[in-house]
């Protein structure tokens, strides 16, 4: 029987760990994808809650160690679970169990009321009647929790407005303490040793999850921002090179045409040929032309033109873009050059005499940026959890073009396709602006 009270204590606890992180939900975006999002969110809510069943193993009553345990818990489960900081998921985690005390320490104060004396007891060890009390309050805080819920959809309520608030929560909280105090025995503020330690190391283990997590987070970062730093760095030396040239060109230009007119007056046409044929070979490696009307992008888009050129690629580029989107230009250097880069090498591996060919396509279509690229390609490339498994033999630091694509995919909440037919690989992009 002592199983299966402790397994419904385990289940109820549980369920006041949802209610809590569902609060946060309607006030915070998740940190993770779906699947992952759920999976941790059991794995956080179980350790927290067997952190309380092993406090109420030694204390069944609202002890200030278990209620001290409980609010920094959900708060660190949260900074594991949601994209926000500390102190706001405190004060909501403060709030939150200010009126779940409330609630419960009210309607068992009502029934101790009404009760015989030896309720409290009953109530404060593993009975069959603190199981039938526990179903009673789930179903009240259930009630309470749509109502709640049904308030924060109305008043769109955020995380920075509960980050205001913490100071009165916390004295909010203190009166609650005073109030549970003073309607019901089944309170116990003072501090039990044993219960210290085990609140302090389930507290200590959430820490320790919470700071791996971020630690791994701010160094696959910086990685990169480490390598989007250099492709910027690449494109900008070839853009400057490019640049130099053209002006050491035009700056020559009149001392140019004269030596042209003294060849052609003098009836040397092969030698101004010849003359010309070398201006033509010390002119830009590439001519930048306005396409989408943002600087960086032609640029890039004029650089990967020339290169396929270069590699008898045959390339079309259609460009239409709106002035006024409020997408980066980092983020979009940063999806057209590792795309471009992709589809480039693609064509280079195709045989000598074949069909090598290379379109891009951006488009807008209402509030969505549609980047297409068709590339020929000798064979499908081998995609992995929406990453291309790099062919080069140091794969620690190749592959993670398609990351950063990704992630500034995600960053405007967009989407990528990849298609590959008759020896054409295609890879689309769709990106929301406002």
């Amino acid at each position: 029987m002592i199983v299966v009270q402790i397994c419904v204590e385990w289940l109820v606890t549980f369920i006041e760990n949802a209610f809590y992180f569902s609060i946060v939900r309607a006030l915070a975006p998740e940190q993770f994808k779906r699947k992952k999002q759920t999976f941790l969110f059991f794995a956080v809510a179980s350790v927290i809650t067997t952190g309380i069943i092993l406090l109420n193993l030694i204390d069944l009553s609202f002890s200030l160690a278990t209620i001290i345990y409980f609010c920094l818990a959900l708060s660190f489960g949260a900074c594991i679970l949601f994209r926000g900081n500390f102190v706001g998921f405190l004060s909501v985690s403060v709030i939150y169990l200010t009126g779940l005390g409330l609630v419960e320490g009210s309607v068992l104060g009502l029934i101790e009321r009404f009760s015989d004396q030896g309720f409290s007891e009953q109530y404060q060890s593993f009975s069959t009647l603190r199981i039938y009390i526990l179903i009673v309050l789930k179903l009240i805080d259930s009630l309470v929790m749509l109502v709640v819920h049904f308030i924060l959809k109305k008043a769109k309520v955020t995380l920075k407005q509960t980050e205001k608030a913490l100071i009165g929560a916390v004295l909010g909280f203190l009166c609650a303490g005073y109030w549970l105090s003073a309607i019901t025995t089944m309170t116990n503020f003072k501090i039990d040793m044993i219960q210290t330690i085990l609140a302090l190391a389930f507290i200590f283990i959430l820490c320790s999850v919470y700071f791996y997590d971020q630690i791994r987070r701010i160094r696959q970062e910086q990685e990169n921002t480490a390598l989007q730093n250099r492709l910027l760095t690449k494109n900008y030396q070839m853009a400057k090179s490019s640049y130099e040239s053209n002006a050491r060109l035009y700056h020559d230009m009149g001392n140019h045409f004269s030596m042209l007119q003294n060849y052609l007056a003098d009836g040397k046409v092969e030698e101004a040929q010849a003359y010309l044929k070398r201006i033509s070979g010390d002119r830009a490696a590439y001519s930048v032309e306005c396409r989408t009307g943002i600087e960086a992008v032609d640029y890039i888009l004029s650089q990967k033109m020339e290169v396929a050129l270069q590699h008898n690629i045959e390339t079309t580029i259609h460009a239409e873009y709106p002035k006024d989107c409020n997408i980066d230009p980092v983020d979009l250097c940063t999806i057209l050059t590792n795309l471009l880069d992709n589809a480039i090498e693609a064509c280079g591996r195709m045989p000598e005499g074949s069909d090598k060919k290379l379109t891009v396509t951006i488009r807008r279509i209402k509030r969505f940026i549609i980047i297409r690229i068709e590339n020929s390609s000798l064979e499908e490339p081998v995609i992995n959890k929406g990453n291309f498994l790099t062919s080069k033999q140091d794969r620690r630091n190749h592959g993670w073009g398609m990351r950063n694509v990704k992630s500034a995919v995600e960053k405007y909440h967009g989407a990528i396709e990849y298609e590959y037919f008759e020896n054409m690989f295609t890879v689309s992009v769709m990106l929301f602006y406002q």
